[in-house]
C-alpha cells in the first residue's frame, strides 16, 4: 500500500485535497457514452464483448460495471462512426464483428498512445514535378 504524504494547508485557506481517483473526469459511465453516441447501453456492451474476443489489449483496459476509460471510449466511438457510414440494409452484427476483427490488431493500446502524442504521423513524398506560375 502506498503512503500518502501529508499536505500543508496555508492558514485561512480552503484547499481541496487530492485523492487517488480524481482522474474520473475522463472516465465515462456506459449510460453517458450511450447518450453521446446515440446508442443503447446494451449495444455498447455487445460491442465491448466483441472487442474482448478479438482485441489483444482490450481486456487489460476494460472492467465490467465500471466507467469506461479513454481507450475503451475511443474504440466504441470508432465502431459507432463506422456503423453510421454503413447502409441501413447491411447485416449489423456481422459487419461490426468483421470491422472489429480486422482493426483489432492495428488499434492496439500502444498505437492509441502514439496517436495521442502525435507520433503516429505519415510522411507525404512530393513528386519531382515542376510548378509553373499562372499569370
Amino acid at each position: 500500500m502506498d503512503t500518502i504524504e501529508p499536505e500543508i494547508i496555508p492558514d485561512g485557506r480552503r484547499v481541496k485535497l487530492l485523492r487517488d481517483g480524481d482522474k474520473k473526469s475522463v472516465y465515462k459511465p456506459v449510460g453517458v457514452l450511450a447518450v453521446e453516441l446515440k446508442r443503447k447501453p446494451k449495444t455498447l456492451r455487445e460491442w465491448a464483448k466483441l472487442l474482448l474476443t478479438y482485441s489483444p489489449d482490450f481486456y487489460q483496459h476494460f472492467k465490467l460495471r465500471t466507467a469506461y476509460n479513454p481507450y475503451v471510449q475511443e474504440w466504441l466511438t470508432r465502431i459507432n462512426n463506422y456503423d453510421i457510414t454503413e447502409p441501413a440494409s447491411a447485416p449489423r452484427p456481422k459487419i461490426i464483428e468483421d470491422y472489429v476483427q480486422l482493426n483489432a490488431p492495428i488499434f492496439t493500446f500502444e498505437n492509441y498512445l502514439q496517436e495521442l502524442t502525435n507520433e503516429y504521423t505519415t510522411e507525404q513524398k512530393i513528386d519531382n514535378a515542376k510548378l509553373s506560375k499562372v499569370a
